[in-house]
């Protein structure tokens, strides 16, 4: 009998356990997520530290945005909003600010190469100017905006291409129907 009540003893605080330790930590004081977004690393660990959480900066996964400056906080995870536990940690990303774009160097590209190389840089080929010299090689000899100057989205360069020396043409006569031999 002594066994038997011993026995159940252990379970009941066993079980108690079980339930005050499950009650306190998965059904315990939530807090509630601040949004952090746009605000600087030292204001969104403060709001973090006044809600009872803490920051975690992913330093890798920054990147550019448009509408929030460089150095803000463009994501948090968990969402604003959401609940989580006392000193859970929120992870945050910073905007790199606008991406900035520069005019690409065309020298020497076909027209439509350089239509490749602008569009992966947001911009596009604008009018395409030509004229022959003999001297030049073939492709892209001038361009407007210059090289390496800061760009908007979308805008157009235009540029200047050579199409190398002149083409000599042959003017071909007639030799169906004719005598091999004569046409030689």
């Amino acid at each position: 009998l002594f066994r038997l009540l011993y026995g159940a003893l252990l379970v009941a605080v066993f079980v108690g356990a079980v339930w005050f330790g499950f009650r306190r930590s998965i059904v315990g004081r939530s807090v509630s997520v601040p949004d952090l977004t746009g605000k600087t690393p030292d204001e969104a660990l403060r709001v973090a530290l006044d809600a009872g959480l803490q920051i975690e900066e992913q330093e890798g996964r920054a990147r550019n945005d448009d509408k929030i400056p460089r150095g803000k906080v463009l994501l948090q995870q968990p969402e604003p909003g959401s609940l989580a536990k006392p000193a859970q940690a929120i992870r945050i990303v910073l905007s790199l600010g606008p991406r900035e774009l520069r005019v690409p160097d065309l020298t020497g590209l076909a027209p439509r190469a350089a239509a490749l190389k602008l569009a992966r840089e947001s911009l596009q080929l604008g009018p395409v100017s030509w004229y022959r010299d003999p001297a030049a090689p073939a492709g892209i000899v001038d361009q407007d905006p210059e090289p390496d100057v800061p760009g908007a989205r979308g805008e157009a360069v235009r540029v200047l291409m050579s199409r190398g020396p002149a083409e000599i043409r042959i003017l071909m006569p007639d030799f169906v129907g004719k005598d091999a031999q004569a046409v030689k």
